[in-house]
């Protein structure tokens, strides 16, 4: 497979990059939680779920998209990544469920620029 540069966006990318607290917190959550009413919950919201290695960055990431969420005409997708597929489910569950409280489709541009923390 290519590990060139990846094409132009074509997507409206919500990357997870957590610090070691929100990655705490996420652990625990994560480890509180039962994974089959978690899925059933992203499921019901109605979010595609995919997951697989991502070889141009040398990790498992795990996407959430849903057909109606679009930022500036592109397709808002959702990203956790991590060295182990379940890390990367856990980080993308704790985004969409807690942190952002299902609301990560409606990030803007401006979104980052005012709150990086988000």
């Amino acid at each position: 497979m290519s590990k060139g540069k990846p094409s132009k966006p074509n997507v409206f990318w919500v990357n997870v990059e957590l610090n070691k607290d929100q990655m705490a917190m996420a652990r625990q959550w994560f480890s509180n939680q039962e994974l089959s009413s978690l899925l059933l919950k992203v499921s019901e919201d109605g979010i595609k779920l995919s997951m697989k290695y991502d070889t141009y960055n040398k990790c498992h990431q795990v996407t959430l998209t849903h057909d109606e969420y679009v930022v500036d005409g592109l397709p808002v997708v959702l990203t956790g990544r991590g060295s182990e597929p379940l890390k990367a489910l856990e980080r993308a569950l704790w985004f969409h469920c807690v942190y952002s409280d299902g609301n990560w489709h409606e990030v803007t541009k401006t979104t980052f620029e005012k709150d990086p923390d988000f």
